[in-house]
């Protein structure tokens, strides 16, 4: 599980870095391209979450039955 959240943790801050600098680019001012670029990538970050949880899960759940 270790390897997993590291996975997602590297996707997360890749892609904030990622999104930071693709504003950054487009004249947005850097604290502001900073803000907007972890509030969007935090959000698919825990939609994510959610997501991946959800299916392990059931797939546990599924297992005991």
């Amino acid at each position: 599980m270790n390897w997993t959240m590291l996975g997602f943790r590297i996707f997360r801050d890749g892609g904030i870095v990622l999104l930071f600098i693709y504003l950054a680019n487009q004249n947005q001012s850097g604290a502001a391209s900073m803000i907007y670029s972890n509030l969007i990538l935090g959000a698919v970050f825990m939609m994510i979450m959610i997501l991946f949880y959800k299916l392990k899960t059931n797939t546990i759940n599924h297992v005991k039955e």
